[in-house]
């Protein structure tokens, strides 16, 4: 069960699509995780012509650290709360994908895929597997499956 967890993901107003903010639940500090995320088109959401079945448009990784402004990549500290600012999902991608994947609406679920923690509040070498790695996530395109099935256009 993963530890560091989404608490949240919100619309930003520039061009990134959303800021997610995450927290590290345990008495452990954390090198570095992954979020990644999936977009996919819902069934039936064509912009044109027929589309019954959901559409896996992209998935995206991305190693994240906490970061503060004056000394870049840093530890994430037991029980801290950091908003992610810097995913590289932005509304012109998804725009332009959902031209290319003709879809009136594109969805994007969002996951922490691994976890690397440290023995204190230094970078430490790492190597080998993740210290916590969500199998589902490594073997599915799209995370939910089942949800996404179930979403439609409305």
């Amino acid at each position: 069960m993963p530890q560091v967890q989404i608490v949240s993901v919100a619309e930003t107003l520039d061009n990134l699509l959303a800021s997610v903010t995450v927290k590290n639940a345990p008495d452990r500090y954390v090198q570095d995780f992954t979020i990644t995320w999936s977009v996919f088109r819902p069934a039936n959401c064509a912009a044109s012509g027929p589309a019954p079945r959901f559409l896996q448009a992209t998935r995206v990784s991305q190693q994240m650290h906490a970061e503060s402004y004056s000394a870049g990549a840093r530890v994430f500290k037991p029980h801290e709360q950091i908003e992610v600012t810097s995913l590289l999902l932005t509304h012109a991608a998804m725009l332009e994908m959902a031209k290319k994947y003709n879809a009136k609406k594109l969805r994007v679920q969002v996951v922490i895929d691994y976890v690397n923690f440290t023995a204190g509040d230094k970078f430490t070498s790492h190597n080998g597997p993740p210290d916590w790695r969500d199998a589902k996530v490594e073997e599915t395109n799209i995370f939910d499956a089942e949800d996404a099935a179930s979403q439609v256009c409305s």
